[in-house]
């Protein structure tokens, strides 16, 4: 019987393929596999870099998908991670392939803007320290004053 089962179900699958119910699916793994294969280069650090990133990303949303809706299927589990990785994966070597190929620029921007970070704060920490020193020596003559009237001798008592 288990026989006559796997024997129908292989003509079933047969019969699915020939009539091309499929073709969109094989059509978008031989595109993802093709793309996959001819990323362009990048260093090797950067490919580690890219790789772990990778697992950890799609990792976390694969276990962000299957918990939101509460579905924990393994076999469907591998076949979403695999399609997220991959293209995580090409994403992330496309910008690193960006940032490679434009690394004067990237690094004369980060440099203007890091200039400009510190350059802002130290401004804020001087203009902080000067208005802190005007009201603090307003508030010390101010509390002079205050000591002064309230002092029973000020005021003529004895």
């Amino acid at each position: 019987m288990r026989k006559f089962f796997g024997i129908l179900a292989a003509i079933v699958l047969l019969a699915l393929l020939a009539s091309g119910a499929f073709a969109d699916a094989i059509n978008f793994f031989a595109w993802l596999f093709l793309l996959e294969n001819t990323l362009p280069e990048i260093s090797i650090g950067a490919e580690i870099a890219v790789r772990v990133l990778s697992f950890f990303v799609s990792y976390g949303l694969v276990g962000l998908i299957f918990s939101f809706f509460g579905l924990f299927n393994k076999k469907m589990m591998s076949l979403i991670y695999g399609i997220i990785s991959s293209l995580v994966l090409i994403a992330g070597t496309y910008v690193v392939w960006l940032l490679e190929q434009h690394l004067i620029v990237v690094i004369v921007v980060l440099s203007i803007i890091l200039s400009l970070t510190i350059i802002a704060a130290i401004a804020f920490v001087v203009s902080y320290f000067k208005k802190k020193k005007i009201d603090d020596s307003g508030n010390k003559k101010a509390k002079r004053k205050k000591q002064n009237s309230t002092h029973p001798l000020a005021n003529g008592e004895k």
